[in-house]
């Protein structure tokens, strides 16, 4: 091998190994426009992950997986919407992230831009929220935290996990379970399920965790018979003919069993589902 392409593939190798060493097999990543890294992908670059060209919310992740109905203690969804409105690709545009505390839910919502972050307050009703500021004016203030759950914006060289542009910012929000969040208010999001007791216990586009990448792709509580479906599927091709947790047989089968909302409301995600 010439002594130039060796010295490239050494370096090639070990920006590779670099970059690895910040990404853990627990992280689910959400970058471009967008390709979803599932926690049990392959982090080298090698696998683009699952591409989502939908306008629709979904959830990414969530807990309490082995029934449809369950509900869930943790739970994270993301909103997707077209970059230029012509054209095929989408990125996320928003993210909401919450946690269940004695009953009732917490959480946090971050937004394109990052121009308006807000937390949800501890409610079993409708979610009235806080406005914390927007990234720019967090930057460098005393993390916000409530009961344990912490929210704080930092420089992208001060993040610690994951690769994100230098000269952006980074939203996180870290909560009392071990889940964390991360969006730079652009294009890019991860979410790190940290700790043995959510190996193989969370569902959702992020797949299931269970560090066998052959079978992330399960669906969710959006499919033939279910309560969720009625009136929502009746004009698809294949009516989302599965059960409760089968591996789906397309990548968009798998994405649109996790629909969260959007559909009703006239716009592009209502014309995915052909209503």
């Amino acid at each position: 091998m010439p002594p130039l392409l060796a010295a490239l593939l050494v370096a090639f190798s070990a920006t590779v190994c670099q970059a690895l060493e910040h990404i853990p097999d627990n992280m689910c990543i959400i970058k471009g426009d967008p390709h979803i890294l599932q926690y049990d992908a392959d982090k080298s670059g090698l696998h683009d992950g699952i591409y989502v060209t939908s306008t629709c919310s979904y959830t990414l992740t969530r807990t309490n997986c082995d029934a449809q109905d369950s509900k869930p203690v943790f739970w994270v969804t993301g909103s997707f919407k077209r970059t230029i409105p012509t054209e095929k690709p989408t990125a996320i545009y928003e993210i909401n992230a919450f946690i269940m505390i004695k009953e009732k839910r917490w959480g946090v919502r971050f937004r394109r831009g990052l121009k308006d972050i807000r937390v949800y307050k501890l409610t079993d009703k409708l979610l009235p929220s806080l406005r914390l500021g927007s990234g720019q004016q967090m930057l460098g203030r005393p993390a916000y935290i409530h009961k344990g759950n912490l929210v704080k914006v930092q420089k992208a060289e001060d993040v610690s996990l994951g690769e994100w542009k230098n000269g952006t910012i980074v939203a996180s929000v870290s909560f009392t379970n071990g889940m964390k969040v991360f969006y730079d208010g652009q294009k890019r999001a991860m979410i790190e399920a940290s700790g043995k007791r959510f190996v193989g216990k969370m569902c959702g586009l992020c797949g299931n965790n269970d560090m066998n990448l052959h079978d992330e792709n399960r669906i969710g509580p959006v499919h033939k018979g279910s309560h969720l479906c009625a009136g929502l599927c009746d004009n698809l091709n294949d009516k989302l003919d599965y059960n409760y947790g089968e591996v789906a047989r397309s990548t968009d089968d798998f994405v649109k069993s996790w629909y969260k909302s959007g559909a009703r409301s006239v716009g592009t995600c209502r014309a995915e589902w052909n209503l």
